[in-house]
């Protein structure tokens, strides 16, 4: 992930320094706010630095994008993903769905692990930094995730999140399956107790977790699940302090009955609610898209546009405590920015596609 230069960032919010681009005209979906209002933004490397009124951050050397008639809304975040399930190499995974809106996704990059190690997942990590999807990895909790254990190339162990866990890109624990929470395994536990001593959350998976099980895992600290096979179980996970991400994969399709916790039982829990699709082929990609995709299956079971956003990047990017950095339009997070005609059809205008150095796009 790049750092910008602090002090250098702090002059260009206060427009000492000019932006280095304006986007003008355009009606910000601000997902914060669950507003929509004209605002200009102004761009300083990979992060915005002002929002509303920039004409102070014009200098003579701006690019300016005229975003008449469009909309601006924050790039998509896929919540929960095997990259390896699509074939694709990171770069060529990132060139199909950047232009979909996908500009964040949070990966246990897992299969890359148990075959090529830590050295494969560092030429990962050194792969995604060229180009414009941002990847926030999540330490797998244990590898391989089967009881017996099976025979991979290589294991994480507890050693290895002695050590992994303070690689600065690690965001957290990944896919903590609940049988292994249920049963205290050894290992297990001492990924979890690391993770308290390193203040990282705890991804779940627990499918079909309901009652005293899902207690259990709460009580271990599991912060979110992408696993909920109806709308029920869905519905008690969010009652019980959970964030839910609703899965659609291209195997497992689970929008329809899960988004019925916001259009049949109580609207006000969407802001708990996000996206994400576990396993994608590239031809489901090419055919109907990706987390755009999924905004617009959201908006025709009957929630409202900017509720569908907000699924599809704030409440991402707040269940994973990664929303100082992604998730919304405003001064300080990554320039992650959609241009969007129409809201409902969520069609992004790739006119205006750019992948800029510095890790940000404008689409």
């Amino acid at each position: 992930m790049i750092k910008e230069n602090l002090r250098d960032l702090i002059d260009a919010g206060a427009a000492r320094i000019p932006a280095d681009l304006v986007i003008k005209n355009g009606q910000l979906v601000n997902v914060t706010s669950a507003e929509i209002y004209p605002a200009d933004i102004a761009v300083y490397r990979s992060r915005i630095v002002a929002t509303g009124d920039v004409d102070a951050y014009i200098g003579d050397n701006t690019q300016i994008i005229d975003a008449e008639n469009k909309y601006l809304v924050p790039g998509l975040i896929d919540g929960h993903l095997h990259i390896e399930c699509s074939k694709m190499s990171m770069t060529s995974f990132a060139k199909a769905v950047v232009p979909c809106g996908t500009t964040s996704i949070v990966s246990g990059l897992d299969q890359y692990l148990v075959t090529a190690g830590l050295e494969g997942v560092r030429e990962v990590l050194d792969e995604i930094n060229q180009g414009p999807l941002k990847v926030f990895w999540g330490l797998p909790f244990t590898a391989p995730y089967t009881l017996p254990e099976s025979t991979v190339g290589f294991n994480v162990t507890p050693e290895v999140h002695q050590e992994v866990q303070k690689w600065p890109e690690v965001y957290g624990v990944w896919e903590t399956v609940s049988e292994f929470v249920e049963n205290k395994h050894d290992g297990v536990m001492k990924a979890i107790e690391l993770a308290g001593e390193n203040n990282l959350p705890i991804f779940g998976c627990a499918p079909m977790t309901t009652g005293t099980r899902l207690n259990s895992v709460l009580c271990a600290g599991v912060r979110l699940d992408h696993e909920s096979y109806d709308h029920v179980e869905a519905m008690e996970k969010i009652r019980k302090g959970m964030f839910l991400l609703v899965r659609e994969s291209s195997i497992s399709h689970f929008l329809h009955e899960n988004m019925k916790v916001v259009t049949h039982i109580n609207p006000r829990v969407a802001r708990r609610v996000s996206f994400c699709t576990d396993d994608v082929i590239p031809s489901e990609i090419l055919e109907n898209g990706h987390m755009d995709k999924l905004i617009r299956m959201t908006i025709a079971a009957g929630v409202d546009p900017i509720t569908a956003i907000q699924m599809g990047s704030l409440n991402s990017a707040e269940a994973y405590r990664i929303d100082h950095l992604v998730g919304s339009i405003s001064p300080g997070k990554i320039a992650d920015i959609l241009l969007v005609e129409d809201l409902r059809q969520f069609n992004i205008d790739k006119g205006n596609c750019s992948a800029p150095p510095h890790k940000s796009g404008i689409f």
